[in-house]
């Protein structure tokens, strides 16, 4: 037990360390704010993203139609006025949305893509996975917010 010289001390020392104790909350209350604005929330995922993809037919301009309600996502992947496709398993966690697309091939076949990309503002970065009869292809793009 610390004995006291006087009771000035005493009282000091326990308002210094109730300081500090209030200062450290005030640091927490700070990061933790500041981890929350940092991360995307789902109405910034919300709306119109395009990017360009390369096809052996050339470049294909591509729209993301996204809605995000809680983790799950839902929309559309655009390759054009007639091509148009739903998404399933679309999921948004940690700031990355992760979607499946597929489409029927004119040869026959299902075509299956998944998209994967991180939001960093306006801008999110990825990669798409074709499954091409068993073949898998993969390609990265950067898709901006509209």
């Amino acid at each position: 037990m610390i004995a006291w010289s006087n009771k000035g001390e005493r009282a000091a020392l326990i308002e210094e360390s109730c300081y500090a104790e209030q200062r450290m909350l005030r640091i927490g209350l700070i990061f933790l704010f500041l981890a929350a604005i940092a991360l995307p929330q789902g109405d910034a995922v919300n709306g119109k993203w395009m990017y360009t993809m390369d096809t052996p037919d050339g470049q294909v301009p591509v729209t993301l139609e996204l809605k995000v309600d809680g983790k799950q996502v839902t929309g559309f992947v655009s390759t054009g006025p007639e091509r148009r496709f739903k998404i399933e398993n679309g999921t948004f966690e940690d700031g990355v949305v992760k979607v499946t697309v597929k489409r029927d091939r004119p040869s026959g076949g299902v075509m299956t893509y998944q998209l994967s990309g991180k939001v960093e503002g306006s801008v999110m970065k990825g990669s798409t996975v074709a499954d091409m009869n068993g073949e898998k292809v993969t390609q990265e793009w950067e898709a901006k917010k509209q």
